[in-house]
């Protein structure tokens, strides 16, 4: 397990601020970066024209790849909203007992409240609140 964030996680971190903040095509030549550097051999996404709604999902299944093993997959999901109380995935690939795979399963997140993970860092580092400034440079 990884002490530290890796070159995937801030790579894919990066480009999923600029594709939010409108840089879709530069966020999208960081996600090709990170293939590149994994010998990924998928094919390209920048230059692509992806609608935002296209970046983002390309950037979701990036992260699942990428940050396989990492343990950022749960709190991704909780991050990216796909995971709250009384949510639930269908049509999820799922291996299961035996190695068996299922292309059609559902995953129901109705385990929230025993599992308490703030879903933002905001939660635990709230300013005045005898935590350090919240400072967002730009």
């Amino acid at each position: 397990m990884p002490v530290g964030a890796t070159y995937e996680e801030n790579a894919l971190t990066r480009a999923e601020a600029l594709i939010r903040t409108g840089s879709v095509e530069l966020g999208l030549a960081l996600i090709d970066a990170v293939r590149q550097y994994q010998n990924a051999q998928l094919p390209a996404v920048a230059g692509a024209g992806l609608t935002l709604a296209q970046a983002l999902q390309e950037l979701y299944s990036e992260r699942r790849i990428a940050m396989f093993l990492k343990n950022t997959s749960f709190y991704d999901y909780r991050r990216f909203g796909f995971a709250c109380k009384n949510c639930q995935r269908t049509g999820v690939v799922v291996l299961g007992p035996g190695g068996a795979v299922n292309t059609n399963a559902t995953i129901v997140y109705n385990y929230m409240d025993y599992f308490d993970v703030p879903q933002n860092e905001l939660d635990f580092n709230t300013p005045g609140a005898g935590s350090a400034p919240v400072v967002f440079p730009l």
